[in-house]
């Protein structure tokens, strides 16, 4: 009598975990406006339940010290890993890229001249936090996150510049639209065209069309750009001290960056050579001893 009451229990709870996770799905779905026919219903919700299952052990361990950040649930948790790294991931290096770039000259100035911490968002370098959606164009955003840190210095404003012009009109410098590129080849091709348009004049619709670069409409121009050397923090330090928000590419293809959700990222698993994200680089400080990079 006692085994089959422990049965029951066990049977209960199982059903109304289930039935939880049924509402659940169906809030998850409705969020984020997810629609599948009934195949790929049950795939995605097996890959939704696997990343639910990790992210909410992570946090578990983040709640005894073992981890400085936490994970969520979020739109892409119904991608597996190779599907996220194909629709966000697009940072292709091109070895046969020759641009006019200059390498960096570290100026003179010592760790005691450089401020221990720097937040460009917080001084008004830094516009809003844009969607890249699903197109592979994380180089665009990224040129563009810093060419809008240095319009507003040099000018005083602070604008919105075109991630579609980049996306449509860069295949001449080597980039391949949603398929990935470089930041190099960007700020090339706007230093030999005159200028980048505005966001607002060449809006965002997250796939490749025909170039319609509009010069009457370009603010932005280029006379020169420069790249650090790959690898060299305290190069970047530097750089983003004295500078602005810079350009950079990270290894963005780990599953603890698909599910991050907030506090200092930190991924042993992380290389500095297999690079496929790119990203602005917008300040740097410490916290608790740990530094880190906005």
């Amino acid at each position: 009598m006692l085994f089959l009451t422990t049965l029951s229990m066990v049977a209960s709870i199982s059903f109304a975990l289930e039935l939880n996770m049924d509402n659940v799905w169906k809030s998850y779905k409705a969020k984020y406006s997810k629609s599948y026919n009934e195949t790929e219903e049950r795939s995605r919700r097996l890959i939704w339940e696997g990343i639910a299952a990790y992210v909410m052990l992570h946090n578990l361990l983040a709640d005894l010290g073992m981890y400085k950040y936490t994970q969520g649930v979020n739109e892409f948790s119904d991608l597996d890993r190779q599907e996220y790294k194909n629709r966000r991931l697009g940072y292709k290096y091109n070895p046969n890229f020759r641009g006019m770039a200059s390498n960096w000259i570290p100026m003179e100035t010592s760790n005691d001249q450089i401020p221990d911490s720097v937040d460009w968002t917080e001084r008004g370098l830094v516009t809003r936090v844009k969607d890249q959606g699903d197109c592979g164009a994380c180089w665009a955003f990224s040129a563009v996150g810093s060419l809008e840190g240095q319009y507003k210095r040099k000018t005083g404003n602070l604008v919105s510049f075109s991630e579609q012009n980049l996306l449509d009109c860069t295949r001449r410098q080597g980039n391949d639209g949603c398929n990935g590129g470089m930041m190099d080849p960007c700020f090339e091709y706007i230093r030999q065209n005159g200028g980048i348009d505005t966001e607002r004049a060449y809006p965002y619709i997250a796939q490749e069309g025909k170039c319609r670069f509009n010069q009457s409409k370009a603010l932005a121009k280029i006379s020169s750009f420069v790249d650090l050397p790959s690898g060299n923090e305290q190069a970047l330090k530097q750089a983003v001290a004295i500078i602005g928000p810079i350009s950079v590419a990270i290894d963005g293809g780990q599953e603890t960056f698909h599910n991050y959700r907030g506090g200092i990222y930190d991924e042993p698993k992380c290389s500095n050579s297999e690079l496929d994200h790119a990203v602005t680089v917008v300040g740097y400080g410490t916290e608790n001893g740990v530094d880190y990079w906005l």
